[in-house]
């Protein structure tokens, strides 16, 4: 009889501790449709959708300017494409960075004084 791996029963019991020690999900994921998950998943992160959306997009226009890019070669022109890509995930995740630090540190702070405003003084 083989012995069991010691790799497998670490794995195993990492997996038991996570899987006992994680509080229960708030959405029942038996009972989710392939849609429903999809529109959860986009409240959760509704950048990725985005970020899908512009790495399409921006592979569709990579792919109409290669064929009409003259004589630069294939090497030259699919280097400048990935410059461009990656210069577009940056902004893109800069954007989003920004976007999140605003709408959790500097937002709140503006809806407290404002409340402040609003209370009458005694």
């Amino acid at each position: 009889m083989m012995e069991k791996c010691v790799h497998d029963e670490y794995s195993r019991a990492k997996f038991q501790k996570r899987k006992n020690s994680s509080p229960s999900p708030a959405v029942d994921l038996s009972e989710e449709s392939q849609a429903e998950r999809l529109a959860r998943k986009t409240r959760e992160a509704p950048y990725v959708p985005i970020g899908l959306a512009g790495c399409l997009g921006a592979v569709l226009y990579g792919l109409y300017q290669y064929k009409n890019r003259g004589d630069m070669s294939t090497s030259v022109y699919v280097m400048k494409f990935r410059v461009v890509a990656q210069s577009a995930v940056v902004l893109t995740l800069g954007l989003g960075v920004g976007y999140s630090m605003i709408d959790k540190y500097i937002l709140p702070k503006f809806q407290t004084s404002a409340s402040k405003k609003d209370e009458p003084s005694e």
